[in-house]
């Protein structure tokens, strides 16, 4: 299923208060610095998650009505189904049925309509998707991740000794929630 973002309804997994806290800085002469590094940082976890943390509607699309993943999880709800008919219209379609136990999601269609077009992209899903509550290991990865984009914003860092044992930790506090993409 290919994806298109139509909204984020909540962008906001870690808060520039706490993250300033968590950096352990007063002032707000870094504010902008620290949300680019929070920010960095929770997009790279979407990457390595293929999660949606903060919630979002999208429109997904397919080629045909074939029984297909719902990318971005954890899904919320399918806030509708439409097909391109035969006069290119989009029409509403409501014989479905998600397996919303599944990670990610399934979509499954029980027919095709007489008056379908066919083709690319000529079914659109649309779908929320995001945690109510991010779980405790994503935010600490972002954290510790957003920190480290913020201590070293420097292309060369002088005099510093880096230590992977701290890396591989963190990189691993993502590994229950990765999802491989089929």
């Amino acid at each position: 299923m290919k994806t298109k973002l139509i909204q984020l309804l909540n962008n906001e997994v870690v808060s520039l208060v706490d993250a300033k806290s968590y950096y352990r800085v007063l002032g707000d002469e870094s504010n902008v610095d620290i949300q680019m590094t929070i920010d960095a940082a929770v997009n790279k976890a979407e990457q390595m998650t293929n999660r949606q943390l903060c919630k979002a509607t999208y429109e997904g699309y397919l080629d045909n009505f074939k029984d297909s993943k719902i990318p971005k999880p954890p899904l919320v709800s399918v806030t509708k189904v439409e097909y391109l008919n035969t006069d290119g219209e989009r029409v509403a379609y409501t014989d479905y049925e998600v397996d919303a136990i599944s990670v990610p999601a399934v979509i499954s269609f029980s027919s095709t309509p007489s008056d379908y077009k066919g083709g690319k992209n000529s079914v659109i899903v649309t779908f929320e998707c995001g945690y109510e509550t991010v779980p405790a290991a994503i935010k600490q990865w972002i954290f510790i991740n957003g920190l480290t984009y913020f201590e070293n914003r420097e292309n060369i860092v002088v005099g510093a000794t880096v230590s992977t044992d701290n890396k591989k930790y963190t990189d691993h506090l993502l590994d229950d929630y990765r999802i491989i993409p089929v």
